[in-house]
């Protein structure tokens, strides 16, 4: 069983099966809703469609030793969703924190929808 969704106004393009205990989510990570514009002052890169693919359990089982999660899931048109930056501030004590792209700390070109583009070209 699976669905895909094409749509043709923004481009977008997502396929979701279920192959025995995992489910499988192809995109080309183009979202189905209107974007900012890229590039911009704040974000140098241009959208560009994608060939992604991840595979989650359908019934995940709770690990006892805790993990980091780059990308800790995909929403159902097909967008990574992707926590934090790779940007840094390092404080004067020598504390380091990660910088969240809503901060407004630095300008990452964000869109209305919080959102911005990667070097390679994905949203």
């Amino acid at each position: 069983m699976g669905t895909y969704e094409v749509n043709s106004d923004f481009g977008t393009k997502v396929s979701v099966t279920v192959e025995g205990t995992m489910r499988k989510i192809i995109s080309n990570a183009i979202p189905n809703h209107s974007i900012g514009t890229f590039p911009n002052p704040g974000n140098p890169n241009t959208v560009s469609a994608q060939d992604r693919t991840w595979e989650i359990y359908i019934t995940p089982t709770l690990s006892t030793e805790p993990r980091w999660a780059r990308e800790p899931g995909v929403a159902v048109n097909g967008i990574k969703l992707e926590p934090e930056t790779a940007e840094r501030f390092v404080c004067e004590t020598g504390e380091v924190y990660r910088i969240e792209a809503m901060e407004g700390f630095l300008d990452f070109g964000l869109d209305k929808n919080h959102a911005h583009v990667q070097p390679t070209g994905e949203y």
